[in-house]
């Protein structure tokens, strides 16, 4: 009777490591881009739309033409702005209800021409603005603000 607990648990131990190193790798992303200050993010692919806050980190499609090979690709933001909050935009100065979020640049780190966006506004329903935590991230300072519907996980830093 002994055996047979120990064979049961051994066996459901396998079973346990087995799932863990299947499922744990799809639900762990990597950065490669230094334009946040994490690299390592835990996917909550499960997640209602009250679950994205100010702070948190996202991982959403984006479609760009700046950015290489991008139509779309994954990306890592920060959320520095939700539905209602106040966009304030002042020459390439970014603020949001006030608080100062960041500086746009006016070319890519190879000289790439950027286009910033210009609209001071209220997040409307069902977007964000998204941020890196580096001031040459490709972000909301270019595109505007990011429905929601793009986001594919929230990005919990592991790293």
């Amino acid at each position: 009777m002994n055996s047979i607990k120990q064979f049961t648990g051994t066996i459901l131990g396998i079973l346990s490591i087995m799932y863990a190193g299947f499922a744990i790798p799809e639900r762990i992303t990597v950065t490669v881009s230094n334009s946040v200050q994490h690299r390592i993010f835990y996917k909550q692919t499960v997640f209602e739309k009250e679950d994205i806050k100010k702070g948190s980190y996202v991982m959403a499609e984006l479609y760009s033409d700046v950015v290489s090979e991008c139509r779309p690709c994954l990306i890592v933001k920060r959320v520095a702005g939700v539905s209602g909050d106040l966009i304030n935009v002042r020459g390439l100065e970014f603020f949001c209800n006030g608080k100062y979020l960041g500086k746009a640049k006016t070319h890519t780190k190879k000289g790439k021409l950027l286009e910033s966006y210009k609209t001071s506004e209220l997040i409307p329903d069902n977007k964000i603005f998204l941020m890196g935590d580096s001031p040459d991230s490709f972000d909301s300072r270019y595109y505007g603000p990011m429905e929601i519907k793009h986001v594919k996980a929230i990005a919990r830093p592991v790293f």
